[in-house]
């Protein structure tokens, strides 16, 4: 075992101590995986807010990058730590940061119904109506997975409802996703 897997190792069981220790012996807090991520995406990913605090309290990247473009924001969110997710937006994670698929924090908060998340990445000025690269927004993913708070949410905050967004909803059967977006788009014309 490598001392980069170490450190990873210790960021999955949540063992603060031993983190600090690799870094006191030297190892770099952006040090990457053989996926190219960082241990501050996986404390991210985690919801180890203890370890993410003190990873960036040693200097650690918030907007660092891996393999599929990926940020410590966006795993914190696709996970739903909004904890994590707070804190990094309170240290300079950037809210518009895409993906290589285009996905930002809030689409993949939206895509897992966590409306807390999406709550904190609006009021942080995410981009409600930003599209990947498939030009799904964040308001699809949540009518694609059923996530009925979610969307109700997304279209209270003027997320704009597109012919896509209603395909997503009906082709996976979620007919009452499907009715909302079908109403909101009535009332957009």
């Amino acid at each position: 075992m490598t001392e980069h897997h170490t450190i990873f190792g210790a960021v999955e069981s949540g063992d603060l101590a031993s983190v600090e220790r690799y870094v006191a012996d030297g190892i770099d807090v952006d040090v990457r995986d053989k996926r190219d991520s960082t241990p501050l995406s996986w404390a991210s990913s985690y919801g180890r807010l203890d370890i993410v605090r003190f990873l960036v309290e040693r200097g650690a990247d918030v907007n660092s990058q891996y393999h599929a473009g990926n940020t410590p924001l966006i795993v914190a969110s696709w996970e739903g730590h909004g904890d994590v997710v707070q804190f990094l937006l309170d240290h300079g994670a950037g809210v518009h940061v895409k993906n290589r698929g285009g996905d930002t924090a809030l689409a993949w908060a939206a895509e897992h119904g966590h409306t807390d998340v999406v709550r904190q990445l609006l009021d942080a000025g995410a981009d409600i109506n930003s599209r990947n690269v498939n030009g799904v927004t964040a308001l699809g993913f949540a009518s694609e997975h059923n996530h009925l708070h979610t969307v109700e949410h997304l279209l209270r905050m003027g997320a704009e409802v597109e012919e896509l967004t209603v395909k997503l909803a009906t082709d996976e059967s979620h007919s009452e996703v499907a009715e909302i977006l079908h109403r909101a788009r009535q009332r957009e014309t």
